[in-house]
């Protein structure tokens, strides 16, 4: 009986791990997107770059964290075979502060989008910075057509998100 259920529970581990790990470093896919001179800028490859399987024409929506003193280059691709590139859009939660018609101050949380590839297709990176540690939205346009290079699943596409970070030079003033 134990050996039954230790051979399932591998079973099913070796499952999970496979349908998990063909994308697994999908990522080191968007660096090849940048020039020699963008790959050799100093930058490290942040812990939070992922790659993941994702359905086709779905929406992936993830959060990064930016700390201070730190500056952030984010890239995203996938391995379809035709080149068919995702869209992406890196925002974040602005709080503004204003008073009610009795006096009260009331404070709304929106999410403002900070740079959104789709209107302009040339950028294959954004670069930001955060004067604080705080959240960062990504929202990604999985698109709809095309082969996955790595997907065993015909509706399922590799995703890579690299991040990558480097110190602030500090200003000579």
């Amino acid at each position: 009986m134990k050996k039954r259920f230790l051979i399932g529970l591998l079973a099913a581990n070796f499952i999970t791990m496979n349908a998990t790990g063909q994308c697994n470093e999908t990522y080191n896919l968007c660096s090849k997107q940048l020039s020699k001179a963008d790959r050799k800028a100093g930058w490290n490859v942040n812990q939070q770059s992922t790659g993941i399987s994702v359905v086709k024409g779905e929406v992936y929506e993830m959060t990064v964290m930016a700390y201070e003193g730190l500056e952030y280059r984010l890239s995203v691709c996938t391995d379809i075979a035709n080149g068919t590139a995702a869209t992406f859009q890196l925002a974040q939660d602005v709080v503004t502060t204003s008073t009610n018609e009795i006096g009260e101050v009331e404070r709304t949380k929106e999410r403002k989008i900070i740079f959104d590839n789709a209107k302009d297709d040339t950028d294959l990176y954004v670069l930001f910075r955060s004067n604080k540690t705080e959240k960062f939205y990504i929202s990604i346009n999985i698109p709809s057509s095309g082969m996955s290079k790595k997907a065993k699943d015909e509706d399922s596409v590799c995703l890579g998100v690299l991040l990558e970070h480097r110190k602030v030079k500090k200003s000579a003033l």
